[in-house]
C-alpha cells in the first residue's frame, strides 16, 4: 500500500478520535493532508553536489513568494562558510527585486562545483520530484538526521487521542518550508484569574473567559532550520494571547544528528518513522507535567506581580523595550505600543500581554511569532527588561 496515504488514514482515524470541535478536526485534517502530499513526493539521496546546477531563474531551490533558497547555514554568510558545516543553510536574497540572478548562479554554481566540498565525500540532498526533475529543498551532511512532520504528528496526534483529553488549537498552523508549528491547548486544564484580568480589554474584543489554559507547541524542520521540539505552552482564554516556554530545561528538542551514509544511500519509510517516535513520545510525558498541581498557579503568580508594576512614559517605554529586547524594527515596535494603549493596562503584564497579542498577526512568518511568544515567556520569569525607569 502507498505509505503516505496509509499514514495519511492512520491520522484521520486518530483525527476522528480527538475530542475537539468540528474546526480543529478540520484543521488538523488539512495540516495531515498537506504532511502526506509532501511525503509522497519527497526523495532524499547522498550524492556528490557536482551533479547539480543551480538556475536562478527557473528557481528550482525553493518556490515560495518568489524567493528562492538554497539550504547553506549560516545565514548571510556566502559560500566560504559551506565547506566547514555540517549542515549548510543559506538563504538567498530575492534576485527578482535586486537583479543578481547571474551573480547568484554563479556564487552558488561555483560551491558545489568546488574540489573541497566533492572531496569531502557526498551531501544529502533533500528534494521534491516533479516528474523526471527534482526541485532541491536543502542540502546536508550524510549523517543528517531525518525527523519528517508526516510521523512526527501522526504519533502526536495518536497520543492527544489517546488522552481523552478536550484539545484544541490555539492559533492557525503555522507550516512554510522551512518549519512547521502546531500549537495546541486543553480548554479544560485552566485556571481562572479574573483579578489579574481584571483592567485588560482585549485587541479584537473578549473571545473567552477570564480563565489561562496550558497545552504545547510542537515544533520541527524538515531542512535542518529547528530542531524537532515539544514546548509548554500558556494562553489567556479572554483573547487567544498565548506564549511558549523557550528557555532552558523547559522544553524537549532532538536535533537532526545521525550516523554517515554512503553516496546512493535512500531513506526507508521505516528510517524515517523511528527518528520520529521518540521525539512524539515527548508529547505524553508533556501531558502529564502540565496536568501536575501548581504549574499554572505558579505562571500567574508571576503574572500577577507584573501587574503591580505600572508603567511610566508607555509610549516611548513600550517602544523602547520593543527595539532594545524584542529586537523589532520601529514599525513593528509601534504596533506592539499601540496594542498596549488598546488593551488598558497599565501594567508590565499589560505589556507582556501587548506582545503576545500582536504575535498573533498572522502575517507574520511562523517564525518570528515563536520568537515572541518565545520572549513573552521570558519577561515573565527574567525581569532583566524591565529597568527602574520604566515602572512608576
Amino acid at each position: 500500500m502507498n505509505k503516505p496515504l496509509e499514514m495519511y488514514q492512520k491520522m484521520e482515524r486518530s483525527i476522528d478520535q480527538l475530542q475537539a470541535s468540528p474546526e480543529t478536526q478540520g484543521f488538523l485534517l488539512n495540516v495531515a493532508k498537506h504532511a502526506a502530499f509532501r511525503e509522497a513526493i519527497k526523495h532524499d539521496e547522498v550524492m556528490k553536489p557536482n551533479q547539480w546546477e543551480f538556475d536562478a531563474e527557473q528557481e528550482l531551490f525553493g518556490i515560495r513568494n518568489n524567493q528562492g533558497f538554497l539550504s547553506l547555514k549560516p545565514q548571510k554568510k556566502f559560500i566560504s562558510d559551506m565547506r566547514q558545516l555540517t549542515h549548510i543553510h543559506y538563504t538567498v536574497w530575492d534576485w527578482h527585486s535586486q537583479n543578481n540572478k547571474s551573480n547568484l548562479e554563479s556564487l552558488v554554481n561555483g560551491a558545489l562545483q568546488s574540489k573541497t566540498l566533492n572531496q569531502n565525500g557526498g551531501r544529502l540532498f533533500r528534494t521534491y520530484l516533479n516528474g523526471e526533475d527534482r526541485i532541491a529543498r536543502s542540502i546536508h551532511s550524510p549523517s543528517y538526521g531525518l525527523i519528517d512532520d508526516l510521523y512526527l504528528i501522526d504519533h502526536t496526534l495518536e497520543a492527544l487521542a489517546e488522552s481523552g483529553r478536550l484539545v484544541k488549537l490555539a492559533e492557525t498552523p503555522g507550516i512554510n518550508e522551512s518549519v512547521t508549528h502546531l500549537k495546541f491547548i486543553f480548554p479544560d486544564m485552566k485556571s481562572r484569574a479574573n483579578e489579574l484580568l481584571r483592567k485588560y480589554k482585549p485587541v479584537g474584543g473578549d473571545i473567552g473567559d477570564r480563565s489561562v489554559a496550558v497545552g504545547f507547541m510542537l515544533g520541527n524542520s524538515e531542512v535542518g532550520s529547528a530542531a524537532a521540539s515539544v514546548y509548554p505552552l500558556v494562553q489567556v482564554l479572554l483573547c487567544t494571547n498565548g506564549m511558549v516556554g523557550t528557555r532552558s530545561g523547559q522544553a524537549f528538542k532532538k536535533s537532526h544528528r545521525g550516523s554517515k551514509r554512503d553516496l546512493g544511500f535512500q531513506w526507508s519509510h521505516r528510517t524515517r518513522e523511528a527518528g520520529s517516535k521518540f521525539a512524539a513520545s515527548q508529547v505524553r510525558d508533556r501531558l502529564e507535567a502540565l496536568a501536575s498541581p501548581g504549574y499554572l498557579s505558579s505562571i500567574i503568580e508571576k503574572w500577577g506581580g507584573l501587574s503591580e508594576a505600572e508603567i511610566v512614559k508607555p509610549t516611548a517605554t513600550v517602544m523602547d523595550i520593543g527595539q532594545k529586547f524584542l529586537e523589532l524594527s520601529e514599525e513593528n515596535a509601534t504596533t506592539v505600543s499601540e496594542h498596549f494603549l488598546k488593551g488598558q493596562d497599565p501594567s508590565a503584564f499589560g505589556i507582556i500581554q501587548a506582545v503576545t497579542s500582536f504575535a498573533r498577526d498572522e502575517s507574520l512568518s511562523p517564525e518570528k511569532r515563536f520568537d515572541l511568544q518565545g520572549k513573552a515567556w521570558d519577561m515573565t520569569f527574567n525581569h532583566d527588561w524591565l529597568k527602574k525607569s520604566y515602572i512608576a
